[in-house]
């Protein structure tokens, strides 16, 4: 764009910066627009902490082959690393862009132990990558037409299957993300969000692994304390209560409350149904 080339040609952004070193990266792929904007904005604004957010957005909601992009693209100066480390810890980046093992090398030479140690942790506690999920990603993403959605259908199977977790223009429950704006994502990221729900986990959102004194083992997401009882939500989107003193140990998961096989609910016409409701979808009002 004009902004992000007048802003490269007069050098008043330093080499390390992020918008800089992602701006012929973003130009030179398919990016959903609003991801474009988010970048234009982050170029011109003057104040570091603005800037920093808004990156922190546009690279939240790429999808995994673009994030890897971004990874690779950052991973041999100072400011940038950091940058990206701090992403992939915060939850904004998937810790499988570390399987990248040339753009992780050249990340732990410049970060220190701690957070080297805190990035490892996070790629062992991963899913394997699963390059069946990645060719239904692929199918999807070409096969999409949006003359051929049926845009009622797909706000019945999102009524039908997403409304028990998710919320959408004040319709459904709050278990899972909220997803108004979530068109803004793009194609391929809302694809991915529904067929690998593991690869970009909202930190608030993961589950842990409960185990009870019993030994029963219980896969959820803490929701709240409630006196002695601790009310967590399951992946079938109830909640229950489970005695506090009951619970022996409670470890993070690393994983969404969102079945992996989710996409399996739907044929091929039903998916693009609800892939183009969710795109057509607009903020809430």
């Amino acid at each position: 764009s004009v902004s992000i080339a007048a802003a490269k040609a007069l050098g008043v952004i330093e080499e390390g910066n992020v918008a800089v070193r992602l701006a012929d990266f973003l130009q030179n792929n398919q990016i959903a627009p609003a991801t474009n904007n988010l970048l234009r904005k982050a170029m011109v604004i003057d104040s570091n902490q603005e800037q920093d957010a808004l990156l922190s957005q546009m690279v939240s909601t790429l999808p995994l082959k673009h994030q890897q992009e971004v990874v690779n693209q950052l991973s041999n100066h100072a400011i940038s690393v950091k940058w990206v480390a701090q992403q992939i810890i915060e939850g904004g980046i998937s810790p499988l862009t570390l399987r990248n093992q040339t753009a992780f090398s050249k990340m732990e030479i410049i970060l220190d132990s701690k957070e080297s140690a805190s990035l490892k942790e996070l790629l062992a506690e991963s899913p394997a990558p699963n390059h069946s999920v990645q060719d239904k990603i692929d199918h999807f993403t070409e096969i999409f037409d949006s003359q051929k959605v049926d845009l009622n259908n797909g706000q019945l199977l999102f009524e039908q299957a997403c409304a028990l977790c998710h919320q959408l223009n004040r319709k459904g429950a709050i278990i899972g993300p909220q997803l108004d704006g979530i068109g803004s994502r793009g194609l391929e990221r809302v694809i991915e969000d529904i067929l690998a729900p593991n690869r970009n986990i909202d930190h608030a959102f993961q589950t842990y692994l409960i185990t009870l004194k019993d030994g029963e083992v219980i896969s959820a997401m803490p929701r709240r304390e409630e006196g002695s009882v601790l009310v967590v939500a399951t992946s079938s989107g109830q909640e229950e209560s489970v005695k506090i003193s009951d619970i022996q140990t409670k470890k993070q998961a690393f994983q969404s409350l969102m079945p992996d096989n989710f996409g399996e609910l739907f044929n091929d016409q039903q998916f693009i149904d609800l892939v183009g409701f969710l795109l057509n979808s607009s903020i809430a009002e």
